[in-house]
């Protein structure tokens, strides 16, 4: 998922770079996007190694971005985008249920070392 949400990142900021788009400037697209995208690859590398910090902090990234969200889209005068902080939540829960599992692959891991086939 980390990785399927960098590609987009990277994407819309490579879209926003190259067209002139008052639409994709107003949500920020650009090179921040591009940033953001290679933050959250490395991230999506981490956790795919099994690194229990790396979701933890993609998950801590993601409700930032729901809160800044929020706080501008309310400053504003603007309506609370509903659907965006669903999917946002689905993110958020998705990594820090990552994280709880790499914690639980950890645990069997070093549970298994004391393990012998052997009699």
């Amino acid at each position: 998922m980390l990785y399927f949400l960098a590609g987009v990142n990277t994407l819309l900021g490579v879209i926003g770079l190259l067209v002139e788009s008052e639409a994709l400037e107003a949500v920020g697209m650009g090179l921040g996007s591009i940033l953001i995208g290679v933050v959250v690859a490395v991230l999506g590398f981490f956790t795919y190694r099994g690194t229990r910090a790396a979701p933890i902090l993609a998950g801590i990234l993601y409700i930032a971005d729901a809160l800044t969200t929020v706080v501008d889209t309310v400053t504003e005068g603007g309506r609370v985008p509903v659907v965006a902080l669903i999917i946002r939540a689905y993110i958020i829960i998705t990594l820090f249920t990552a994280a709880k599992a790499a914690a639980e692959l950890r645990r069997r891991e070093q549970e298994d070392v004391g393990v012998s086939l052997q009699p």
